[in-house]
């Protein structure tokens, strides 16, 4: 018994399964801070880049909701749009900066869709932005979506705290 701490040791089988679990804890959440640092990477990078892109009107050309086949699966909005830019037509389908991260957490999809889908159906042009130096490149949205940074920032720092604490804890089970 280790008379400086009240506790006795753990045996090295005990020690190889608390490092096991350490290890899996640290690894996967680990993976979500990953999952939120590019998820808001993304979006901010694409914002502040975009921030100098031109307006140009576009016609919608087809719109698209999938639903997962999952009970209360996730939505995913896709559009095909077509542009023009001093006279040269450009084709488009990117709808936001990070769709697939902000895609279980608002009704962004929805709303972006029913917009393209009234547009399309009253022969409206929508409002698209472009990069000038590379007018190929276009977005509807370029706007930042703030509910993304409230939610997944705090969300990372928790999770890394979690995966810092077992990757500790593992690095001290095994110190003499």
């Amino acid at each position: 018994m280790d008379e400086g701490t009240g506790s006795t040791p753990l045996s090295r089988r005990d020690r190889l399964v608390v490092s096991g679990v350490c290890l899996v804890f640290g690894l996967a959440f680990g993976a979500v801070v990953v999952f939120s640092v590019v998820g808001l990477a993304t979006e901010l990078g694409g914002w502040l880049r975009s921030r100098s892109w031109q307006p140009a009107m576009a016609e919608i050309g087809e719109t698209h909701l999938r639903q997962t086949t999952r009970k209360g699966g996730v939505v995913f909005a896709s559009a095909r749009y077509r542009y023009s830019v001093n006279g040269v037509t450009f084709d488009g389908t990117r709808l936001g900066w990070n769709d697939s991260t902000w895609i279980a957490f608002s009704d962004w999809h929805e709303d972006l869709h029913h917009e393209l889908t009234e547009a399309k159906n009253a022969g409206q042009r929508f409002v698209i932005w472009h990069d000038p130096a590379n007018p190929d490149m276009a977005v509807v949205d370029r706007g930042f979506r703030w509910g993304l940074l409230v939610f997944l920032l705090p969300l990372a720092l928790f999770f890394s705290a979690v995966s810092l604490a077992a990757f500790w804890l593992l690095r001290n089970l095994w110190r003499r």
